[in-house]
């Protein structure tokens, strides 16, 4: 797909604790759905997305705070 305007797409998400992976996908250009159960950690999943593209949280979900890295990939221009 040819982009003539500048554009910044959010590639990978990785987040660690303690050194050990606790999520990692990757995202595909276009809409990109994330579900699940109640209580099932969508909430957090934003959360971190948001924290790692500048934002900042105020009110932490707990699974989400207990979080030391977040890693957000990009891509510049597709």
């Amino acid at each position: 797909m040819m982009q003539y305007k500048p554009c910044v797409y959010v590639d990978r998400l990785l987040v660690k604790q303690d050194f050990s992976t606790v999520y990692d996908e990757t995202f595909h250009t276009g809409i990109n759905v994330l579900s699940g159960c109640n209580g099932g950690g969508k909430t957090s999943v934003i959360q971190l997305l948001v924290y790692g593209l500048g934002y900042e949280v105020h009110n932490w979900k707990d699974e989400a705070g207990e979080c030391d890295t977040v890693y957000v990939g990009l891509k510049i221009n597709g």
